[in-house]
Parts: structure tokens; C-alpha cells; sequence
């Protein structure tokens, strides 16, 4: 029997998680009622897009006075400028009225981040993946109200064996197939290889990026 050559691929076959590239749990800085869903459940949206509006009343009309007494201090300086030139009043008296009018462009600016703060924006491009509190319902500070997942590209996390960790590394070609679409294989190279072994198992944590391409 004629024996001829044959390629052979090295390589090591782990089960992974696959997981979106990016996914994000978006929760407000301050409390309120929820006012508005800008967005629903499946929407695309862009980074920036104001997903969630809470009820800014009280809030806006802090801002839009505060942002008044900065105006009327900015005035006073302006006109009180040509006096102190004129040395009709003191360098004490000027000084104090320029140190009023920015403490209330401080506190103007600060009563505008509270009021931005009521209309939560999508931290990436994405979909939003899910929505949690309805309109009129309240959104405590700090809890999760909606989450924005980027699918555009997929990660997969494995764990490879302490043996192979010098032998993957960043750049590594691999294929990956999935249970549900066993007749598919995608190529990818390894984005991550971790950086220490796991005491437990004694495995190591690898990351690999893919196109996603509609699967289900």
C-alpha cells in the first residue's frame, strides 16, 4: 500500500460561552419617576441616543434659576467693570463680584449635570436588550433600569488547560462551531490569553472575536 503524506493540524478542542461583545447595564445617578421610554425593548440605538426620560420638573426649574442668577452676576461684573476702571469702586468690591458671579456659574453648571442626568443615554451602539421600570413607576439611583447589548461582533470565553498556556497566545487562529449550527464553522483569531491559572482547575482564561452573522 502506497503510504503518501497528509497535513495534520495541532491543535486542542475546549467548550466555551459565547457572549456579546459588549453589554451594558445602564443605571441612573439620581432617582425619579420614569417619564418616557425613548426607546423599547429590540430598538437600535446609537451611542448617545436618550433611551430613558425621568421626570426633570423640579429639577429644570432649579437649573433655570440658577442659570439666572449666573446671568445677573455676569451682568454686574460687565457693568461694574468700566466703574472699578474709573476707580469708583474698590479692587475688594470688584473681586467680589466677579467671585460671585463665577460661584453662580458653579452652581448653575451644577444644576445642569443634575437635570442631564434625567435623560439616560446609551453608552454604546447597540440594542436594548431589555427595559425594566414602566412609565409613572420609580428608578432608584444606582439600580439597573435597562440593558444594551452590541452584537455586531461575539466573544467567546474558554478556559484551556495549564499544559497548552505557552502555546496560545494572541493571534492564534481557531475555529469555533456551535450545538445549534453544527454544519457552521467560524474562524477567529485569540484576542486574550489570561495572564494567570486558575487555582481551582488549573486553567486559563482565552477570548476569541467573531462576526456574528444572524444566527439564532
Amino acid at each position: 500500500q502506497m503510504i503518501e503524506p497528509s497535513s495534520m493540524i495541532d491543535g486542542i478542542q475546549v467548550v466555551g460561552t459565547v457572549k456579546a461583545i459588549d453589554d451594558v447595564m445602564i443605571s441612573p445617578e439620581e432617582g425619579g419617576i420614569v417619564k418616557e421610554w425613548r426607546k423599547k425593548k429590540g430598538d437600535r440605538v446609537n451611542k448617545g441616543d436618550v433611551i430613558l426620560l425621568l421626570k426633570d420638573e423640579v429639577i429644570k426649574a432649579s437649573y433655570d434659576a440658577a442659570d439666572a442668577q449666573y446671568k445677573m452676576a455676569q451682568l454686574n461684573v460687565d457693568k461694574q467693570r468700566s466703574v472699578f476702571d474709573q476707580q469708583g469702586i474698590s479692587e475688594l468690591q470688584f473681586k467680589n463680584l466677579m467671585y460671585g458671579r463665577d460661584a453662580a456659574k458653579a452652581n448653575a453648571d451644577l444644576m445642569k449635570a443634575r437635570w442631564e442626568r434625567t435623560r439616560l443615554r446609551s453608552p454604546i451602539t447597540g440594542v436594548v436588550d431589555n427595559t425594566i421600570p414602566s412609565a409613572g413607576e420609580m428608578a432608584p439611583p444606582g439600580l439597573p433600569v435597562a440593558r444594551v447589548v452590541n452584537i455586531q461582533t461575539i466573544k467567546v470565553q474558554a478556559e484551556i488547560p495549564e499544559l497548552h498556556s505557552g502555546t496560545i497566545h494572541v493571534g492564534t487562529q481557531s475555529t469555533v462551531t456551535f450545538d445549534a449550527i453544527p454544519s457552521e464553522n467560524l474562524n477567529g483569531k485569540v484576542t486574550f490569553v489570561g495572564s494567570t491559572v486558575s487555582a481551582a482547575n488549573r486553567t486559563m482564561q482565552i477570548e476569541i472575536l467573531l462576526p456574528f452573522l444572524g444566527f439564532p
